[in-house]
């Protein structure tokens, strides 16, 4: 197969080059549980694993990471992975303020987007002492 019979490619705001795999296994765009996209704090176990059970699709996770200075890249990657048709991922920031701060740049540049990406941060480090 051709990447380009494996794709279809169609008029994209973003990444008007970026195939989307439609028939990729792994195309997860609107086959995961409707959680809610805000900012979560996944500091207990539970949390966590709760986050992971509702953002994973067939046992893959892809997690990245960010901090305020690096929230257009986050933005960058949750578009591209959703314009490739991988919903499946899991931006973890350092803060609530970091994902607050994130969703609104990310409302403004795709609303479809900002309305199912969910933002994650682990408040227990920033409350240790020392």
């Amino acid at each position: 197969l051709t990447r380009r019979s494996m794709a279809t490619v169609g008029p994209n705001e973003h990444f008007p080059s970026l195939p989307t795999f439609l028939h990729s296994s792994y195309y997860s765009l609107g086959k995961l549980s409707s959680a809610p996209a805000a900012s979560h704090d996944v500091s207990g176990e539970a949390a966590l694993a709760a986050a992971v059970h509702e953002r994973s699709f067939k046992g893959e996770l892809i997690v990245f990471s960010f901090n305020f200075c690096a929230i257009p890249e986050a933005i960058n990657a949750a578009l591209m992975l959703r314009q490739a048709g991988f919903a499946h991922f899991m931006p973890l920031s350092d803060g609530r303020a970091t994902c607050e701060a994130m969703r609104q740049q990310l409302a403004r540049a795709d609303a479809e987007a900002h309305a199912s990406t969910p933002c994650y941060f682990a408040s227990a480090p920033n409350s240790l002492g020392g």
